[in-house]
Protein backbone atom coordinates (compact mmCIF):
# COMPACT_ATOMS: atom_id res chain seq x y z
CA UNK A 1 0.00 0.00 0.00
CA UNK A 2 1.37 3.55 -1.00
CA UNK A 3 2.13 5.63 1.67
CA UNK A 4 -0.22 8.80 1.20
CA UNK A 5 3.02 10.97 1.20
CA UNK A 6 4.05 9.95 -1.95
CA UNK A 7 1.23 11.13 -4.13
CA UNK A 8 1.92 14.77 -2.51
CA UNK A 9 5.51 14.38 -3.08
CA UNK A 10 5.39 12.90 -6.81
CA UNK A 11 2.91 15.90 -7.43
CA UNK A 12 5.40 18.32 -6.05
CA UNK A 13 8.22 16.65 -8.41
CA UNK A 14 5.72 16.95 -11.33
CA UNK A 15 4.72 20.54 -10.65
CA UNK A 16 8.15 21.73 -10.38
CA UNK A 17 9.47 19.96 -13.44
CA UNK A 18 6.47 21.90 -15.60
CA UNK A 19 7.84 24.86 -14.21
CA UNK A 20 11.32 24.86 -14.51
CA UNK A 21 10.51 23.84 -18.22
CA UNK A 22 8.23 27.02 -18.14
CA UNK A 23 11.13 28.94 -17.85
CA UNK A 24 13.52 27.67 -20.00
CA UNK A 25 11.03 28.32 -22.60
CA UNK A 26 10.22 31.88 -21.77
CA UNK A 27 13.85 32.65 -21.49
CA UNK A 28 14.55 31.10 -25.15
CA UNK A 29 11.53 32.95 -26.38
CA UNK A 30 13.30 36.10 -25.30
CA UNK A 31 16.86 34.90 -26.79
CA UNK A 32 15.46 34.06 -30.29
CA UNK A 33 13.28 38.16 -30.18
CA UNK A 34 16.40 39.69 -29.12
CA UNK A 35 18.76 37.67 -31.83
CA UNK A 36 16.24 38.48 -34.77
CA UNK A 37 15.75 42.21 -33.48
CA UNK A 38 19.65 42.36 -33.66
CA UNK A 39 20.18 41.00 -36.86
CA UNK A 40 17.48 42.50 -38.29
CA UNK A 41 18.61 46.06 -37.33
CA UNK A 42 22.42 45.37 -38.98
CA UNK A 43 20.80 43.82 -41.86
CA UNK A 44 19.09 47.52 -42.40
CA UNK A 45 22.20 49.06 -41.57
CA UNK A 46 24.20 47.31 -44.55
CA UNK A 47 21.66 48.57 -46.79
CA UNK A 48 21.79 52.38 -45.78
CA UNK A 49 18.07 52.22 -44.37
CA UNK A 50 19.49 52.83 -40.52
CA UNK A 51 21.61 56.37 -40.96
CA UNK A 52 23.11 58.24 -38.08
CA UNK A 53 22.29 55.88 -35.17
CA UNK A 54 24.48 53.23 -37.42
CA UNK A 55 27.32 55.18 -39.06
CA UNK A 56 27.44 58.95 -37.83
CA UNK A 57 30.74 59.85 -35.91
CA UNK A 58 30.35 62.16 -33.43
CA UNK A 59 31.51 65.63 -32.96
CA UNK A 60 35.01 65.73 -31.94
CA UNK A 61 34.10 68.06 -28.74
CA UNK A 62 31.99 64.66 -27.89
CA UNK A 63 34.33 62.32 -25.79
CA UNK A 64 31.75 59.52 -25.05
CA UNK A 65 30.89 58.90 -28.81
CA UNK A 66 34.40 60.02 -30.77
CA UNK A 67 35.25 59.36 -34.16
CA UNK A 68 38.22 56.87 -34.17
CA UNK A 69 40.35 59.30 -35.41
CA UNK A 70 39.55 62.26 -32.94
CA UNK A 71 43.10 61.31 -31.31
CA UNK A 72 44.74 63.31 -34.16
CA UNK A 73 42.48 66.05 -34.47
CA UNK A 74 43.28 66.65 -30.72
CA UNK A 75 47.05 66.59 -31.65
CA UNK A 76 46.20 69.51 -33.94
CA UNK A 77 48.34 68.50 -37.12
CA UNK A 78 48.15 71.59 -39.57
CA UNK A 79 49.47 72.12 -42.51
CA UNK A 80 49.60 76.01 -43.22
CA UNK A 81 47.37 76.52 -40.54
CA UNK A 82 44.94 73.83 -42.17
CA UNK A 83 44.06 70.97 -39.88
CA UNK A 84 45.20 67.92 -41.46
CA UNK A 85 44.34 64.69 -39.67
CA UNK A 86 46.87 62.25 -40.39
CA UNK A 87 45.09 58.73 -40.14
CA UNK A 88 42.64 60.22 -43.18
CA UNK A 89 43.52 59.81 -46.67
CA UNK A 90 42.84 62.45 -49.06
CA UNK A 91 41.95 63.33 -53.30
CA UNK A 92 43.63 65.99 -54.56
CA UNK A 93 40.12 67.47 -54.84
CA UNK A 94 39.79 68.57 -51.29
CA UNK A 95 38.06 65.53 -49.86
CA UNK A 96 39.10 63.22 -47.20
CA UNK A 97 38.32 59.18 -46.46
CA UNK A 98 38.13 57.48 -43.26
CA UNK A 99 37.88 53.40 -43.43
CA UNK A 100 35.70 51.59 -41.54
CA UNK A 101 34.53 47.96 -40.94
CA UNK A 102 33.34 45.73 -43.81
CA UNK A 103 35.12 47.57 -46.48
CA UNK A 104 33.06 50.58 -46.19
CA UNK A 105 34.44 53.98 -45.67
CA UNK A 106 33.54 57.96 -44.31
CA UNK A 107 34.04 60.55 -46.90
CA UNK A 108 33.68 64.72 -46.27
CA UNK A 109 35.57 67.84 -47.29
CA UNK A 110 38.84 68.92 -45.91
CA UNK A 111 39.04 72.03 -43.97
CA UNK A 112 40.28 73.78 -46.93
CA UNK A 113 37.12 73.33 -49.20
CA UNK A 114 35.37 73.96 -45.87
CA UNK A 115 37.02 77.64 -45.25
CA UNK A 116 36.84 78.34 -49.16
CA UNK A 117 33.45 77.98 -49.50
CA UNK A 118 32.00 78.72 -45.86
CA UNK A 119 28.76 77.86 -45.00
CA UNK A 120 26.71 76.26 -47.91
CA UNK A 121 23.46 77.53 -48.83
CA UNK A 122 22.99 74.36 -51.01
CA UNK A 123 24.43 70.61 -50.14
CA UNK A 124 23.63 68.37 -53.42
CA UNK A 125 24.26 64.90 -52.33
CA UNK A 126 23.51 61.51 -54.09
CA UNK A 127 20.79 59.10 -52.91
CA UNK A 128 21.47 56.32 -51.24
CA UNK A 129 21.74 53.11 -53.36
CA UNK A 130 23.96 55.32 -56.33
CA UNK A 131 27.28 54.53 -57.15
CA UNK A 132 30.24 56.73 -57.04
CA UNK A 133 33.40 56.72 -59.18
CA UNK A 134 36.88 57.65 -57.64
CA UNK A 135 37.63 61.18 -59.42
CA UNK A 136 34.23 61.61 -60.44
CA UNK A 137 31.51 64.08 -59.40
CA UNK A 138 30.33 63.43 -56.24
CA UNK A 139 27.96 66.18 -54.81
CA UNK A 140 27.86 69.92 -54.92
CA UNK A 141 27.71 72.56 -52.92
CA UNK A 142 25.86 75.76 -52.91
CA UNK A 143 27.03 79.20 -51.67
CA UNK A 144 25.46 82.39 -53.44
CA UNK A 145 26.47 82.55 -56.90
CA UNK A 146 29.49 79.97 -56.26
CA UNK A 147 29.59 76.10 -56.96
CA UNK A 148 31.72 73.54 -56.01
CA UNK A 149 31.16 70.21 -58.01
CA UNK A 150 33.46 67.93 -55.49
CA UNK A 151 35.06 64.73 -56.76
CA UNK A 152 34.79 60.79 -55.21
CA UNK A 153 37.41 59.61 -53.40
CA UNK A 154 36.15 56.33 -53.86
CA UNK A 155 34.92 53.83 -56.30
CA UNK A 156 31.32 52.25 -54.41
CA UNK A 157 28.04 52.14 -53.88
CA UNK A 158 26.08 54.88 -50.93
CA UNK A 159 25.14 53.43 -48.61
CA UNK A 160 24.09 56.12 -45.56
CA UNK A 161 24.09 60.01 -46.44
CA UNK A 162 24.63 62.43 -43.12
CA UNK A 163 20.97 64.10 -42.73
CA UNK A 164 22.26 66.47 -40.17
CA UNK A 165 24.64 68.01 -42.43
CA UNK A 166 21.79 68.65 -45.02
CA UNK A 167 19.37 70.04 -41.97
CA UNK A 168 22.34 72.57 -40.75
CA UNK A 169 25.33 72.67 -43.61
CA UNK A 170 26.99 75.30 -40.71
CA UNK A 171 28.23 71.40 -39.36
CA UNK A 172 30.26 71.40 -42.68
CA UNK A 173 32.35 74.21 -42.27
CA UNK A 174 32.86 74.14 -38.29
CA UNK A 175 33.32 70.49 -38.17
CA UNK A 176 34.27 69.15 -41.44
CA UNK A 177 36.32 65.51 -40.47
CA UNK A 178 33.01 65.22 -37.66
CA UNK A 179 29.79 65.65 -37.75
CA UNK A 180 30.54 67.03 -41.34
CA UNK A 181 31.11 64.05 -42.81
CA UNK A 182 28.60 63.46 -45.99
CA UNK A 183 28.43 59.95 -47.35
CA UNK A 184 29.36 55.91 -46.06
CA UNK A 185 30.71 54.56 -48.64
CA UNK A 186 30.71 50.43 -49.41
CA UNK A 187 33.95 50.62 -51.88
CA UNK A 188 34.63 48.30 -54.67
CA UNK A 189 38.45 47.70 -54.10
CA UNK A 190 39.28 49.89 -50.37
CA UNK A 191 42.54 48.91 -50.55
CA UNK A 192 43.20 49.77 -54.77
CA UNK A 193 41.47 53.30 -54.00
CA UNK A 194 43.86 54.56 -50.68
CA UNK A 195 46.83 53.74 -52.94
CA UNK A 196 45.92 56.56 -55.04
CA UNK A 197 44.99 58.79 -52.02
CA UNK A 198 47.28 60.69 -50.50
CA UNK A 199 48.85 60.48 -46.58
CA UNK A 200 51.54 61.60 -44.48
CA UNK A 201 54.34 63.95 -46.58
CA UNK A 202 52.65 63.88 -49.54
CA UNK A 203 49.20 65.30 -48.23
CA UNK A 204 51.08 67.48 -46.10
CA UNK A 205 53.25 68.73 -49.03
CA UNK A 206 50.16 68.70 -51.44
CA UNK A 207 48.02 70.91 -49.00
CA UNK A 208 50.95 73.60 -48.29
CA UNK A 209 50.72 73.82 -52.36
CA UNK A 210 46.54 74.42 -51.73
CA UNK A 211 47.19 77.38 -49.46
CA UNK A 212 49.93 78.78 -51.32
CA UNK A 213 48.02 79.17 -54.37
CA UNK A 214 44.95 80.48 -52.26
CA UNK A 215 46.95 83.02 -50.96
CA UNK A 216 48.90 84.38 -54.16
CA UNK A 217 45.46 84.71 -55.49
CA UNK A 218 45.16 87.66 -52.19
CA UNK A 219 48.58 89.28 -53.29
CA UNK A 220 48.04 92.58 -51.72
CA UNK A 221 45.30 92.20 -49.61
CA UNK A 222 45.95 89.19 -47.63
CA UNK A 223 45.48 91.01 -44.29
CA UNK A 224 42.14 91.20 -45.00
CA UNK A 225 40.76 88.13 -45.62
CA UNK A 226 43.51 86.03 -43.91
CA UNK A 227 43.82 85.54 -40.08
CA UNK A 228 47.34 85.80 -37.94
CA UNK A 229 47.44 82.01 -37.59
CA UNK A 230 47.37 81.39 -41.58
CA UNK A 231 43.84 80.24 -42.26
CA UNK A 232 41.77 82.18 -44.17
CA UNK A 233 38.22 83.32 -43.19
CA UNK A 234 35.27 81.87 -43.66
CA UNK A 235 33.62 81.92 -47.52
CA UNK A 236 37.05 83.40 -47.79
CA UNK A 237 35.56 82.67 -51.87
CA UNK A 238 33.05 85.24 -51.41
CA UNK A 239 35.70 87.60 -51.98
CA UNK A 240 37.01 85.97 -55.52
CA UNK A 241 35.29 87.33 -59.08
CA UNK A 242 33.49 84.63 -60.59
CA UNK A 243 36.56 83.91 -63.14
CA UNK A 244 39.16 83.90 -60.18
CA UNK A 245 37.12 81.33 -58.66
CA UNK A 246 36.40 79.52 -61.80
CA UNK A 247 40.31 79.84 -62.43
CA UNK A 248 40.89 78.34 -58.83
CA UNK A 249 38.39 75.48 -58.39
CA UNK A 250 39.69 74.26 -61.91
CA UNK A 251 43.28 74.25 -60.84
CA UNK A 252 42.73 73.02 -57.14
CA UNK A 253 39.38 70.71 -57.47
CA UNK A 254 40.39 68.75 -60.65
CA UNK A 255 36.97 70.34 -62.90
CA UNK A 256 35.50 73.23 -64.18
CA UNK A 257 33.38 75.56 -62.49
CA UNK A 258 29.81 76.23 -63.48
Amino acid sequence: MIPVAIPAVIGALTFLAIFISALFVFAAADYIVAFVRTHSVRGLAANGAVLEAAVAPASVADTEHEPAWAPALRAKTRVEGYLLPETLFYHRGHTWVAPQESGTALVGIDEFAAKLLGTPSLIDLPCVGERCKQGGKAWTLSRNYKKLEMLSPLDGKIVAINKEVIENPHVLSTDPYGRGWLMLVKATDLKRNLRNLLNGSLARSWMADSALALRSMFTGRVGLVFQDGGLPEDGVGDHLKASEWNELVNRLFGQEAD
